[in-house]
């Protein structure tokens, strides 16, 4: 089963080097407003190269022996802090994907994420959060990990159980740019 396999593969990414931290999702139908079964894993890097030697590694190839090679977005970090609870362990995550139009100011849109990341970091429920860029399809993620379950807040926000977070960089500082 998957949550087996997690429980086997996870420990492998707990001390990897380059990661910040990986959060194993999955999404059951029916569950949290889940259209179907998925895993999800989504991972933060500290930097690009660590990616790379992921990518071209053998966990990734294992991944990909098992599930199929999945599509790989990288998504440029505009704002990823560690919440109230980032000590805590997530047991819920939520996902927003948001085309960006071509005429938004780019610059005034950060600034206007700069609030809600902020409500995030402020949240007693809140392990982290990441609001990213896709420069390449010009969308915008907010990623959030969450201590309980959090209300749906908008059509199009994908909820997940969070099964394990490896964790090997995480800072107790925040660190998001400023604005």
């Amino acid at each position: 089963s998957l949550r087996a396999r997690v429980v086997e593969r996870s420990p492998l990414f707990d001390r990897m080097e380059g990661l910040y931290q990986n959060a194993f999702l999955i999404s059951e139908k029916g569950v949290h407003g889940a259209s179907g079964n998925s895993y999800a894993p989504f991972y933060f890097w500290n930097y690009a190269d660590a990616m790379t030697n992921f990518l071209v590694g053998d966990k990734f190839k294992a991944v990909s022996q098992a599930f199929g090679r999945p599509a790989v977005t990288p998504w440029l970090s505009l704002y990823f802090s560690g919440g109230k609870a980032k000590h805590e362990k997530p047991v819920f995550a939520t996902k927003e994907i948001i085309d960006i139009a071509p005429d938004t100011d780019l610059g005034q849109l950060r600034n206007q994420q700069y609030k809600l990341h902020r409500q995030w970091a402020e949240h007693p429920e809140n392990q982290s959060g990441l609001i990213g860029l896709d420069a390449n399809l010009w969308r915008m993620v907010r990623f959030a990990l969450w201590t309980r379950p959090q209300e749906r807040s908008a059509d199009g926000v994908e909820a997940f159980e969070v099964l394990h977070l490896s964790a090997p960089g995480l800072d107790p500082k925040y660190f998001a740019s400023p604005c």
